[in-house]
């Protein structure tokens, strides 16, 4: 048995590569109106715009609601089919870092950097002594976003070293849900040993 996607999530995939699909169809007759009206606005990015409707897109494309469907579909299509030429490429990229501990928060962007740290790495940051009192931290976690034309690499980071046994104990708690979630995204390192009876 299949999952069927629903089109407004199909519609969202769609708008956070709409540059890409674009840049490459804006000259075929079947899709070139349908991604004006997706580069028109912020769909993806504004909070303030909901994801355009397929009923939405009919009314100011002047296509009717079935051919703005298929059209969807088949551009959700061109993407995962081997038959096609890979077009998908994400050539820009930024590193953002995050922390946050007894002294505040914060979140810094980067440009580039010549070496990404990897989950565990330990980093010494003086930049951050004015901001969290602190210059010592380690990565604690990862992700990638893929949006747009860039790969947005967020590093989440601890105050302190690297312990992989307090890693393992931390993730442990988490999988068996030892401290409840909301209370958990509010804790950091320190708050979390003291609740686990490590103080």
């Amino acid at each position: 048995m299949s999952y069927k996607i629903s089109i407004k999530q199909i519609i969202l995939s769609l708008l956070s590569v709409k540059e890409q699909l674009y840049k490459n169809f804006k000259n075929d007759n079947r899709y070139n109106m349908l991604l004006e009206y997706l580069m028109s606005k912020d769909f993806y990015y504004d909070d303030e715009l909901p994801v355009p409707s397929v009923k939405l897109i009919s009314e100011s494309t002047e296509i009717n609601t079935y051919q703005v469907r298929k059209r969807i579909i088949e551009l959700n299509e061109l993407i995962y089919n081997d038959e096609n030429d890979t077009f998908l490429e994400f050539p820009e990229t930024e590193i953002e870092f995050s922390a946050r501990n007894y002294a505040g928060s914060m979140f810094l962007k980067m440009k580039s950097i010549k070496e990404v740290p990897q989950v565990g790495d330990d980093i010494t940051l003086p930049l951050l002594r004015g901001k969290l009192n602190t210059d010592m931290f380690f990565v604690e976690s990862k992700h990638h976003f893929f949006e747009g034309n860039k790969q947005i690499i967020h590093c989440y980071l601890q105050s302190g070293m690297y312990n992989e046994y307090w890693h393992l104990r931390k993730s442990e708690a988490i999988f068996k849900d030892e401290i409840p979630f909301k209370k958990r995204i509010k804790m950091d390192d320190y708050d979390m040993k003291k609740e686990l009876s490590y103080y």
